[in-house]
């Protein structure tokens, strides 16, 4: 009969403990010594010994068992777990949780109409060389320093090229490619608001809402005082 079982691990190696609860797992898959609750105490040379914490039976052994090299691994994900490199997200201060909130509940009921009328815009730079970390190569034993399986990497910035677009519900704008240099308020508002965003604030009309982020050449004296003089309204 399954046992309810569920697998935590909580740093193996320093504190020497992985603890097996609440996940549905068969006594065949586990051996005589699966319970409730097994904890596996990992020893300095590697070996995990299984010993039962919780509800200890006769049928047990009173001895521990080693379990060799990776077969603790192979335990695990027969129960459905595998190593996995976890999700990066930016962390939110109060702050930024309740001016999201409030963000919500104020366009919540927009019609689809208002929501027609804005543009959505961003940036992002593209790396021209390929300088990604999470390359794999699968290759044989003991030739990890042959020069087929040796990737190059940049010990500085490599060179990119910064892309701007701007997308709205019926319509979007063409790619724009900004040259070499750093994109300061000045070129933005030259290349992007004058040449972009002003032509779709005349096509769509007053209504018309821009959306952008706040990125410090965004927020210059210089682009406020532009999307004013041209009355383009920005999304808040």
């Amino acid at each position: 009969m399954p046992i309810e079982h569920a697998y935590e691990r909580k740093n193996c190696w320093n504190a020497g403990i992985l603890t097996i609860t609440n996940r549905s797992v068969s006594n065949s898959e586990c051996g005589p010594v699966c319970d409730l609750k097994t904890v596996t105490e990992v020893s300095k040379n590697g070996r995990c010994y299984p010993t039962t914490s919780i509800r200890s039976t006769k049928n047990h052994n009173p001895s521990p068992t080693p379990i060799f090299g990776n077969k603790w691994v192979t335990r695990l994900n027969h129960a459905g777990l595998y190593a996995r490199r976890p999700a990066v997200c930016i962390p939110l201060m109060s702050a930024h949780k309740r001016d999201r909130l409030n963000w919500s509940l104020k366009h919540q009921h927009w019609s689809v109409r208002e929501w027609a009328n804005m543009m959505f815009s961003d940036e992002f730079r593209f790396s021209l060389s390929r300088d990604s970390r999470w390359l794999t190569i699968w290759r044989e034993h003991g030739t990890r320093f042959e020069p087929r399986n040796i990737t190059e990497r940049h010990p500085f910035p490599s060179r990119g090229v910064m892309v701007w677009t701007g997308i709205m519900m019926d319509g979007r704008t063409d790619l724009h490619f900004f040259d070499t240099g750093s994109v300061t308020a000045q070129r933005y508002r030259d290349e992007v608001l004058e040449s972009y965003v002003h032509l779709f604030r005349g096509a769509v009309g007053p209504d018309f809402i821009f959306m952008d982020d706040n990125v410090p050449f965004h927020r210059a004296v210089l682009i406020d005082d532009f999307l004013e003089t041209e009355n383009i309204q920005r999304m808040s």
